[in-house]
């Protein structure tokens, strides 16, 4: 017999019931028993209602019409709305949140990342004063970005443009060539190298060494100040110094002694120590007067006292045959010694137009007061020199070396002449070279 109506069905953990006009249906009871028997098998296999392992889930709360997103519980999964959510994870308002401004806004905590990257971001705005940008886990931060050629702000947590960068090296360090406004600084130890090794300007904290393995050149320089105490050291096969004392340079060797550097070329430069112990470095007064002097009788003559030495006749007459010890400060000095000195030698060189005796000697004049009134006391310098002339017209010399006479500035020198034969009144000339060598100190 078909169903024609249920009006009502109920099932319980242990008992189905139908209801249709009051009669049950055997074979209904049988069905719906069985079904109940394997839901309780089931329900007691998966021991409870939960999210563990084998559990059911109770769905609680659940509204599609209101989008809902499921949170998992200990009861099973709850429904939860999108405000829900937002309020869970604090994004109320997300649009306009400070935490995640997503759609624009200001962001006031911070964004921690780890092993993550941000790609195909368009801009990013901070404010000005706040921390900034940390690349170091928060121990420093870049608050700001500069366009300044000059780099005037100088801070330490700035950043600059390319342009910037570039204009501040060109003016500090024009590697392209224009003129650098700033000083290089080298730590000690460093060098400007040329290419090579052996070429190339540094120091040690001390010393400036410029060092090259062919010529240094100096070009333009107008002034080169040099500390004193100071050296200028060139390493020619050895050093050699120019070192500054008491603002005069001398040449000296690494002990700071006198130099010992020996010139090889003729335009090698040579030291007062190297040209006095190789080249005498004594100074000499030599000089030369040419005269004719007269003898008579055996008198002693010498430069006229009004036209002096240099005139080329000695006419003076002493009318003595005695050497002169005076010569009167109304009479021309004859030879003034112009400095300190000792004379080494004398000469006469000439000849005799008549064959007779001829005597030579040279005298000293010393003891006048410049400025007050007083004679030259004379005295002879080393001996009297002798010549026989038998033969006039004969060129004779007549003088002394090895003399070693101190003479001082201001000094006379008078040279006499005379014949020691023949008493007469009748003139014999002695056309004459006379000169003297005097070592200057």
């Amino acid at each position: 017999m078909p169903i024609t109506k249920i009006t009502s069905a109920k099932v319980t953990n242990n008992y189905f019931s139908v209801l249709r006009d009051k009669t049950i249906l055997p074979f209904m009871k049988k069905f719906f028993t069985s079904i109940v028997a394997k839901i309780d098998e089931t329900i007691d296999r998966v021991n409870s209602v939960g999210i563990a392992n084998n559990n059911l889930v109770e769905i609680d709360a659940a509204d599609v019409a209101e989008d809902d997103y499921a949170q998992f519980t200990a009861d099973g999964l709850q429904g939860k709305t999108g405000a829900e959510v937002k309020s869970d994870l604090s994004l109320n308002n997300v649009s306009n949140n400070a935490q995640l401004p997503l759609t624009g806004g200001t962001m006031t905590g911070d964004i921690t990342m780890t092993d993550v990257g941000i790609t195909d971001v368009k801009e990013i705005v901070m404010a000005d004063g706040e921390d900034g940008l940390s690349l170091d886990g928060g121990s420093t931060y870049i608050t700001a970005f500069h366009d300044q050629d000059n780099m005037s702000s100088n801070q330490s947590n700035a950043v600059a443009s390319q342009q910037s960068i570039k204009a501040y090296a060109d003016t500090m360090l024009p590697l392209a060539g224009g003129t650098m406004s700033g000083d290089i600084t080298l730590g000690a130890a460093n060098a400007v190298r040329f290419g090579h090794n052996d070429e190339f300007v540094g120091g040690n904290g001390t010393d400036l060494t410029i060092s090259s393995g062919n010529d240094i050149n100096l070009m333009m320089i107008t002034d080169m100040d040099v500390t004193v105490g100071r050296h200028i050291n060139a390493n020619i096969g050895g050093n050699l110094y120019i070192d500054v004392e008491g603002g005069q340079a001398r040449l000296t060797d690494d002990s700071e002694t006198d130099n010992v550097f020996t010139p090889a070329h003729d335009a090698d430069i040579a030291t007062k120590k190297y040209v006095d112990d190789n080249a005498g470095g004594t100074a000499y007064w030599i000089q030369v007067w040419n005269a004719r002097a007269y003898t008579r009788n055996l008198d002693w003559f010498h430069p006229h006292h009004q036209y002096g030495v240099a005139y080329y006749n000695w006419t003076y007459d002493t009318n003595s045959t005695s050497l002169p010890s005076t010569l009167t400060d109304d009479k021309h000095p004859l030879i003034v010694v112009p400095k300190n000195c000792t004379l080494k030698e004398y000469n006469f060189t000439g000849s005799f137009t008549g064959a007779q005796t001829y005597e030579v000697a040279l005298m000293k004049g010393t003891g006048v007061t410049f400025g007050s009134a007083g004679n030259w006391s004379l005295s002879q310098v080393g001996a009297t020199q002798s010549q026989v002339v038998g033969t006039a017209n004969v060129q004779h010399t007549l003088g002394q070396e090895g003399l070693s006479v101190s003479l001082s500035k201001g000094d006379t020198l008078v040279p006499v002449v005379r014949r020691s034969t023949t008493d007469t009144s009748a003139y014999h000339f002695f056309e004459l070279a006379f000169s003297i060598v005097c070592e200057v100190g």
